[in-house]
C-alpha cells in the first residue's frame, strides 16, 4: 500500500465516523480566551462558551457582559434581524465591520443563544486558549487532532506563479473534517499573498 492509498483509506474512514453533535449543543469552557484586537485584548474571560452551529467544529460565544460596549458600535452594513443585533468591533482607528453578532433571541430558533454575543473569529488580530494562540476555529475537545510530517515535495501555484514550494509539508487530520495540508512559513511567498 502506498502513503497515498493509505492516506486516502485514512480519509475514508474518518469521514464516515459521524460528529459527536448533530444539533445546535452548548457547553462551558474551561479555559481562559483572550481576543486581540487593535493592539488591545478586547475581552478576556474564563466565561467563554463552547458552540457547535455545525456539527464539524465549535465557535466561541461569550456573554454579553465580558466584553466592554465602548469596543462596539451598532452597524450600519446589515439590516436588522428580530433575533439578532450586529456590531462594528472598533478600537481607535482600527475597525471591523459587522464582527460582533448579539443573540437577543426575541424567536424560538435561538432562544439557547439569548444574552450571547459572537464575535467572528477572522476579524479578530489574534485568539489565545490560555497562553497558546489559536487559528480558525476553538480546538474541539471531543476530537483528536494528530499532524504528520510529510517525506515529499508540495508545490503550490495560481496561474502559473509559485506561491510555495516545501519539502516540509505537514498533514493535519482531524476528526471528520477533511485532510489539510499546511506548510512552513519560511517556503511561502508572502509577498504574493493578499
Amino acid at each position: 500500500m502506498t502513503s497515498e492509498t493509505a492516506g486516502q483509506l485514512f480519509v475514508t474512514i474518518i469521514s464516515s465516523i459521524p460528529p459527536p453533535f448533530t444539533l445546535l449543543h452548548i457547553e462551558s469552557s474551561v479555559k481562559r480566551v483572550r481576543v486581540l484586537f487593535g493592539g488591545k485584548h478586547v475581552l478576556d474571560t474564563k466565561q467563554a462558551k463552547l458552540v457547535w452551529e455545525t456539527p464539524f467544529y465549535p465557535t466561541y460565544l461569550f456573554p454579553t457582559s465580558v466584553l466592554d460596549p465602548s469596543f462596539l458600535r451598532e452597524s450600519s452594513d446589515h439590516k436588522p434581524e428580530p433575533d439578532v443585533k450586529f456590531y462594528d468591533l472598533v478600537v481607535g482607528d482600527h475597525e471591523a465591520r459587522c464582527a460582533v453578532t448579539e443573540f437577543t433571541c426575541q424567536g424560538s430558533d435561538t432562544k439557547d443563544l439569548a444574552g450571547l454575543l459572537k464575535i467572528g473569529f477572522s476579524a479578530a488580530n489574534a485568539w489565545l486558549e490560555e497562553d497558546e494562540r489559536i487559528y480558525i476555529h476553538p480546538k474541539d475537545p471531543y476530537k483528536r487532532v494528530d499532524v504528520l510530517q510529510l517525506p515529499c515535495q508540495v508545490r503550490v501555484a495560481l496561474h502559473g506563479v509559485e506561491l510555495s514550494l516545501t519539502n516540509r509539508p505537514c498533514l493535519l487530520f482531524e476528526m471528520g473534517l477533511r485532510v489539510r495540508t499546511y506548510m512552513p512559513l519560511t517556503d511561502v511567498r508572502l509577498d504574493l499573498l493578499i
